[in-house]
């Protein structure tokens, strides 16, 4: 993604959630994910887009169609801070011990014991 990276949501339905995430010719420019708000509940899903820019009627208006259900509600638009994603998906991976096998990145770096093999994998 760009520098510039934005985040619009919308409630939704089960049925709507599974019609987006089954679609395999959604011609909109945007990341979806959709995601059950309430545990069995299918009623309360949500629907997230993440654009490379903020978006404009007609992006909000395609959002909208996907969502008939919450054709009432306005949708939430925040302008997302920009972030090292890699180091923060690295900062909670721990080293994984395996046997006589150690996997581990740097920022999580191992003594291993004797006769033990370490793996040092990072993330790029």
């Amino acid at each position: 993604m760009s520098a510039e990276s934005w985040k619009v949501t919308l409630p939704c339905t089960r049925a709507e959630a599974e019609a987006i995430d089954s679609a395999s010719d959604l011609a909109i420019d945007a990341v979806l994910m959709t995601t059950e708000e309430v545990e069995d509940d299918v009623e309360r899903w949500r629907l997230d887009a993440y654009l490379e820019h903020g978006p404009d009627a007609a992006m909000l208006a395609q959002l909208h169609a996907l969502v008939p259900s919450a054709s009432a509600t306005a949708p939430a638009v925040v302008r997302l801070a920009a972030e090292d994603w890699i180091t923060m998906s690295q900062s909670g991976l721990e080293p994984i011990r395996e046997g006589r096998f150690v996997v581990h990145t740097r920022a999580h770096a191992v003594d291993v014991p004797a006769g033990s093999r370490a793996f040092l994998i990072e993330a790029g």
